[in-house]
């Protein structure tokens, strides 16, 4: 399986800079965000409910990450930070 990276389709929405994950990657750490971007008109707001989620497309975006997490655990590749790189 190929390495793949996607450029954000909203990158004025700052997704990865708003992500947990954010932090440690400003301090080398190597992180990537799993995003959907099937955001609906509430997301996070106080509207926002359960019955909101499109269950079958998150099914299916979970799944799609089953083939390069198993790559990744059955191959000798390590993840490595580009120094100088911005987050």
């Amino acid at each position: 399986m190929a390495q793949r990276s996607l450029t954000d389709p909203h990158p004025a929405e700052n997704f990865f800079m708003r992500s947990d994950n954010y932090a440690l990657a400003r301090q080398g750490v190597v992180a990537q965000t799993v995003s959907s971007f099937g955001l609906h008109k509430d997301y996070h707001q106080p509207s926002d409910e359960l019955s909101k989620i499109d269950w079958a497309h998150m099914t299916q975006a979970i799944g799609s990450m089953v083939g390069p997490v198993e790559w990744l655990v059955n191959s000798d590749f390590k993840p490595a930070w580009n120094e100088g790189k911005k987050p």
